[in-house]
């Protein structure tokens, strides 16, 4: 094809021809303007679509994580001779601990009981311990006064905790894993008897108040009367020591009558039938001592009124560190409340008025225990209970209730009430009244 003639060739030759000429005609004194090469541009295309949902990777609903079980594993009497308010006492704790479930107020946590049988049979301590902790137990409770000396060695060697409502100083000496919802036994004696000295006998006036006990051979009431004697001791302006007899075999106290009737002031027998029967027989013989108990012996005050009228006991001065049924206090209230949720009309007689202080006893020591629980699994999470999280609870808590100052334990106390109460027999309210409203600060040493 040939292009001499063609309009495009002739245009180019002439544009070509034009633009040096046109270069040249500028004006010489000014600067050539700098090139600027234009940075091409980009116009967004905009294209209608639908709408599109984030991809979302399906999921299972969570799971909702079930309550965790906690396991109290209680040793009982059942069928021993401490059953009548031992059985009452195992009333009280499910009660006690029905309630803490339902009010939720270990949230993430369901609190159960089991209980074993000792048949008030020391021998049977280890067997039980290990039948508690092979059905589950988390931590152990008690009421009985020997078992938490026998079973301490295996609570030591396993890291169990055992609550005790009950104190002796083969318990807390020294500080373990055994912690008492309880002043100290001897505590008891020595607070007792100080109160009796300033205001229940003037011995500036009577010289020394002659003072004596009777009861079995039990590490409570062996550790009472020795700290009786040692109050005795370091106090002969006030007292003089008669005497404290122990018997384990015999059913009758006509030995402890004679030996000890001369008294001013007797501690009588604690457990069972003793307390009812020794009265019997003092009394019958003519003896005129007044009469001696704390809230051990309140535990079977059903099974003193079975056996003597009010007028036996009429005054005996019983020192205990809880409020009775006819106080009104936190204690008594919600006791009240659960015997009315959870019982019938005879089952609350029985428990109000038959038991004496077994079921309203309970609730003081087991409340203070459920609560060092429940801080303990709430501060550490169900998930993350433990016996260690909750010996590191148990040493620094602390609780105040039913108008006492605080309850604690510490690194070096095992022992929770630091005040006790004065309250005596009445006749004539056919009661146990309140002697002095004061409460007393708890005495540690004779």
């Amino acid at each position: 094809m040939r292009l001499e003639n063609s309009p495009v060739l002739v245009t180019l030759v002439i544009l070509l021809m034009i633009f040096p000429v046109i270069s040249a005609c500028g004006n010489d004194d000014e600067s050539p303007a700098p090139v600027v090469t234009p940075t091409p541009t980009t116009i967004p295309t905009t294209i209608q679509t639908s709408p599109v949902e984030p991809a979302v990777t399906p999921t299972e609903p969570p799971t909702p994580q079930e309550d965790i079980d906690v396991t109290i594993g209680v040793f009982s009497d059942i069928t021993g001779m401490a059953a009548s308010a031992m059985s009452v006492i195992d009333v009280a704790i499910e009660d006690l601990v029905t309630y803490f479930n339902s009010e939720n107020l270990i949230p993430g946590a369901n609190l159960k009981v089991i209980t074993y049988d000792t048949q008030y049979n020391p021998s049977n301590d280890i067997p039980g311990y290990e039948w508690l902790k092979e059905r589950g137990a988390d931590v152990m409770l008690t009421g009985l006064p020997n078992t938490p000396i026998t079973v301490r060695p295996r609570l030591e060697e396993d890291g169990m905790l055992l609550f005790s409502m009950n104190t002796s100083e083969d318990m807390i000496d020294p500080p373990g894993n055994i912690f008492c919802c309880n002043a100290p036994t001897p505590s008891f004696a020595y607070t007792l008897m100080k109160y009796i000295a300033d205001l229940d006998w003037d011995y500036e006036t009577k010289g020394p108040a002659k003072i004596g006990a009777a009861g079995w051979a039990e590490s409570y009431a062996i550790t009472l009367f020795d700290a009786m004697e040692q109050y005795c001791d370091a106090h002969p302006d006030q007292f003089e020591w008669e005497g404290g007899y122990l018997t384990s075999n015999s059913i009758t106290w006509s030995t402890e009558v004679d030996a000890i009737f001369d008294c001013d002031y007797i501690m009588i027998p604690a457990t069972a039938f003793g307390p009812g029967t020794f009265i019997k027989e003092y009394r019958q013989s003519g003896g005129t001592a007044k009469f001696l108990g704390t809230d051990a012996h309140l535990a079977f005050l059903h099974m003193i009124k079975a056996s003597v009228d009010w007028n036996d006991f009429d005054g005996m001065l019983i020192i205990s560190p809880y409020t009775w049924w006819n106080e009104d206090s936190e204690t008594t209230r919600l006791a009240r409340q659960l015997l009315e949720e959870h019982h019938s009309t005879g089952e609350i007689d029985r428990y109000l008025n038959w038991s004496g202080g077994a079921y309203i006893g309970t609730y003081a020591p087991v409340y203070t225990f459920l609560s060092v629980l429940a801080k303990a699994i709430n501060d550490a999470g169900p998930g993350n209970f433990s016996s260690e999280s909750l010996y590191d609870t148990a040493t620094s808590f602390s609780i105040t209730f039913d108008g006492y100052e605080e309850l604690n334990f510490s690194n070096t106390k095992r022992t929770s009430w630091n005040y006790l109460a004065i309250r005596e027999a009445s006749a004539v309210d056919q009661d146990i009244v309140r002697k002095d409203p004061a409460y007393y600060p708890v005495i540690y040493e004779p």
